[in-house]
Parts: structure tokens; sequence; C-alpha cells
């Protein structure tokens, strides 16, 4: 559709995946909790006297029209006594729509949005950060790799083509089986557990989307290979 809101909003996922999820070997590990501080959701919520404790007058003024929160908030755990007043951030208005509401100019308000989030995201990083679950599962990791050569291909974005391409080798490389099949997961460098359908059918998909994305040849025999494994050792002749 060429709908610009929706790009950012694939781009977003993707910065998430390559920043918080991706592991030094290159997969992708599997989760973040919601929990930290012994509390759901601590980690990421606001409250108005935080966000204009960090924002000067005019970013409030772009930021809370964009993201409204207020001294009530909207987020009550009722298994917990928790502060009042927390907000889990959500887009009420698209950034074109906010420049209009202000009578500002679109541009402007979109690299201010970028500047916010920025300045942000640099205070949520002081927090206690939530416990991350570090399987790497094959079916996943296909998924992902699929999304970020789509989104690289869409918005000419390399660096996520770059991190599919790792993903893709540390599967291929680090999850084989000695007869050519995959593993399920990988924790602490240790590969367990015979792959599913769900984990070929995955990452032959991821594979051949990195294929048409990159035009590497390698990641295409690659996708052959694990068909071949998963017709052979998965079909019901029945």
């Amino acid at each position: 559709t060429g709908n610009r809101e929706l790009g950012d909003i694939a781009s977003g996922c993707m910065e998430y995946i390559c920043s918080s999820l991706a592991s030094h070997q290159g997969g992708f590990f599997s989760a973040e909790d919601a929990d930290s501080e012994g509390e759901e959701g601590t980690y990421y919520l606001w409250t108005r006297d935080e966000i204009t404790s960090i924002l000067g007058h005019e970013d409030q003024r772009i930021f809370l029209q964009v993201f409204p929160v207020s001294n009530v908030g909207n987020f009550h755990d009722p298994a917990s006594a928790g502060a009042p007043g927390r907000t889990i951030l959500h887009m009420v208005h698209t950034a074109d729509e906010a420049a209009r509401m202000l009578s500002l100019d679109d541009d402007a308000v979109r690299q201010r949005l970028g500047h916010i989030r920025t300045m942000l995201l640099q205070h949520r990083n002081t927090r206690e950060k939530p416990f991350r679950d570090e399987k790497i599962l094959a079916d996943w990791n296909g998924l992902a790799i699929a999304s970020l050569a789509m989104v690289s291909r869409a918005l000419g974005k390399e660096e996520f083509l770059a991190a599919a391409g790792n993903a893709a080798s540390f599967i291929i490389s680090r999850m084989r089986t000695d007869d050519g099949g995959l593993w399920h997961r990988c924790m602490n460098g240790v590969a367990g557990i015979r792959a599913t359908s769900a984990d070929y059918a995955a990452m032959i998909y991821g594979l051949i989307e990195l294929f048409i994305a990159s035009g590497d040849p390698r990641h295409l025999k690659s996708a052959l290979d694990l068909e071949e494994y998963h017709a052979t050792y998965f079909w019901d002749t029945k």
C-alpha cells in the first residue's frame, strides 16, 4: 500500500528483535518476560510525571498528542496493589494526524517523535530488565528470518537483511542433525529435540524469503535440502 505508518511499525518490530532478542551467535532468543522487580509490566509502564520530567514542553505537547498519558493511568493489575497512575503507551493519533492537529510540519513531527523515542528508551534502559528466555527455536527463527528479509526488501534496510542472514547461518550450521535434519531448539550452545514439521516449514519459508531478498543461492540450496529431508521423513504415503 505504501502506507508509511505500517512501514514504521514493521521496522520498529524488527528493531526490537535485533536489539533485544539477537544472540551473539546470530540466532534469536524466544521472549522477554512481562515481570520485573516482582511486578507485572514494571519495565514497560510510564507515569505522566515521569514523562514530563524527561521531555521539554514542546516535546511533551507532541508526544502526548500521539500517546495520551493521564495521571489516572490505564494499567490496573489485580494481582498487585501496584502504584496507581501507570500507563501502557498506545498510539491514538498518527504522526501526520498529530501534525495537523498541532499545526506543525509532518516531517518535523516525525523527526521529533524519533528523538523522543530515543530519549524515553534511554531512560527505560536504566530500569531493571525483565528475564529473557534464551531458547533459540528453529520455527520461530524461520519466521523472524522471513520477516526481516521482507522488511529489508520493502524498506531498503540492509541491516535487517544482514540480521536475517546471521540467524539463518546459525540455524544451518549449529542446529542440524548428523543426518541433515534440524534440531528444534538450542539452549546455552546445546542443540536438541528433534524438529517437527513446523520447524521445517518455517525455516524453509525464511530461507526462501532470504534468497529472494539477497539473491544468494546458498539460501535456496539450504531450503531445498531441508525440504528434501522434510518430504522424505515426514510425508505420509497413505
